[in-house]
């Protein structure tokens, strides 16, 4: 199967392209570690499959609507 049948295929089964699935789902792992409150930053990023901290903040804040760290301080317990 080619990459763009593949992509076609998979967007048409999941309803989102396999970037939207794979951010989405870094983001929900980004989220777990987060509640864990045992990690810093830029070990969610590396352990999410982010380059750097920067670029994990950076997605993180466009797709959830705060950074991280005030994400975490506002939803934990």
């Amino acid at each position: 199967m080619s990459r763009a049948s593949f992509a076609r295929n998979f967007e048409r089964v999941l309803g989102q392209t396999p970037m939207q699935y794979l951010t989405d789902w870094r983001l929900t792992l980004a989220r777990e570690y987060l509640l864990a409150d045992e990690l810093t930053l830029e070990q969610i990023a590396r352990r999410t499959g982010y380059s750097s901290p920067n670029a994990f903040a950076a997605t993180f804040r466009r797709h959830v609507g705060l950074p991280p760290g005030r994400w975490r301080r506002e939803v934990s317990p």
